[in-house]
């Protein structure tokens, strides 16, 4: 804050959270206009979450005053963690995941190779999709059995006004 004439002014620094699990998302969000734009204003401020190990050059290319790099580990569930989230995925069974279902996809693998198995989890995933009065109970066990809270600190310590999920799929993001 500060004092202009007899006026007064608070400037408050807007903090965006901005998720990096991959390089090409790197490439994706920090080589653009926007990303430029964003460290330039004066009154952002950036916490970028990076994988651990990130190279001296990557921090001396990104990090600034305004742009600071944490690095935190992926998150490691349990089996039955997994199990439960494979449910809760096929609660939004998309066009996407009915092709990779079908023909296979990087999570699909296994059951690419098993016809069989593929079409018992279709049907599975398709009966599921149609339940909506699932999504409530499910999201709240979720919610109460797994609460996450590898980020509670930083969330404490940075008071972000925004979240920037750039990988919807993947565990940092969730």
């Amino acid at each position: 804050s500060y004092v202009c004439g007899c006026s007064y002014f608070v400037i408050k620094m807007k903090t965006i959270f901005i998720m990096l699990a991959r390089g090409i998302v790197a490439r994706n969000i920090l080589r653009t206009d926007v990303f430029r734009v964003l460290r330039a204003a004066p009154d952002v401020r950036l916490v970028i979450f990076v994988p651990p190990g990130m190279p001296e050059s990557f921090r001396d290319e990104f990090s600034s005053e305004r742009v600071i790099l944490e690095e935190c580990d992926e998150p490691v569930y349990p089996r039955y963690r997994k199990a439960f989230e494979a449910v809760l995925q096929k609660l939004v069974y998309t066009d996407t995941a009915r092709f990779f279902m079908k023909y296979g996809g990087r999570w699909t693998k296994k059951r690419a190779k098993n016809k069989l198995g593929a079409i018992a989890g279709h049907i599975g995933a398709e009966l599921i999709s149609r339940m909506p009065l699932l999504k409530r109970p499910l999201r709240f066990i979720e919610y109460r059995v797994f609460p996450d809270t590898m980020y509670d600190y930083y969330f404490l310590k940075y008071k972000p006004d925004l979240v920037v999920a750039t990988t919807i799929k993947t565990k940092r993001d969730i």
